[in-house]
């Protein structure tokens, strides 16, 4: 269509996520197989996760976004206590991440998401690497986000100074393990490195876009994860019946 520049800044802004590759590419997803270091994934194994929708049998799924993206809408554990492997195809990710044991400090709206938005969560990891920097003696700088309006938004939830966020950026043909129930977001590292008030290294022309990150999720199931998932899955299963016959609505 038509919009020129416009145009194209509003594709930089998109975010295709949670796109099954069995349901766009079924051929290629029938031939996918997880890297020989993760061990057998029984999600594939009809005889230990019976009766699980069969997208999950081959769980692989899309995730792209511009540059100019908002990024995962929020902060999360993954359904039913899967294992998670990302592995960068093109572009530049950032992930952060938090131990299992942070749920009480991230004012969760159910038990698997909490409602503390992207932009706080890099900050809180800003003000964490100036705090260990301090700690070993290097000069603090100047917070040019820490404006009236952005402290008053953090000190609405000062639980999550309690919290240890860990970041990693991919790049392409690089790969993070993210465990069953660790806490997740993500986002292109560009939009990264404008909230933190970073210059990007992968800096552009003015005026153009950062080129989209491109990643393949799979989310599998090892032994030791079986009596968990299977739990998950009943209670889950369980929920939607009771749902189906008028029992209300459930928040997933």
């Amino acid at each position: 269509g038509g919009g020129g520049g416009g145009g194209f800044a509003r594709l930089g802004q998109r975010y295709l996520r949670n796109l099954h590759v069995a349901e766009y590419f079924p051929e290629l997803a029938a031939e996918m197989r997880l890297p020989t270091f993760v061990g057998p994934n029984y999600l594939q194994n009809e005889a230990r996760t019976p009766n699980i929708p069969a997208a999950w049998r081959c769980w692989y799924e899309l995730f792209i976004m511009g540059a100019a993206s908002a990024g995962f809408p929020f902060f999360h554990q993954d359904s039913c206590h899967v294992h998670a492997l990302s592995i960068q195809l093109e572009g530049r990710k950032r992930f952060l991440v938090a131990h299992p044991d942070a749920r009480d400090h991230l004012y969760c709206t159910t038990t698997t998401r909490s409602r503390l938005p992207l932009d706080m969560l890099v900050r809180r990891w800003k003000r964490q690497q100036g705090a260990a920097a301090a700690a070993a003696g290097a000069e603090a700088k100047a917070d040019a986000d820490a404006d009236a309006e952005v402290e008053a938004a953090d000190a609405r939830f000062p639980d999550l100074e309690n919290v240890r966020l860990l970041s990693v950026e991919l790049q392409a043909d690089e790969m993070l393990f993210i465990p069953s129930d660790w806490w997740h977001t993500a986002c292109h590292a560009a939009t990264f490195d404008r909230i933190a008030g970073r210059e990007s290294p992968a800096a552009v022309e003015e005026g153009a876009l950062e080129a989209p990150s491109v990643t393949l999720q799979a989310s599998f199931v090892d032994e030791t994860l079986l009596d968990a998932f299977n739990g998950a899955w009943q209670d889950l299963e369980n929920i939607r019946k009771l749902q189906a016959v008028g029992a209300g609505a459930v928040m997933s």
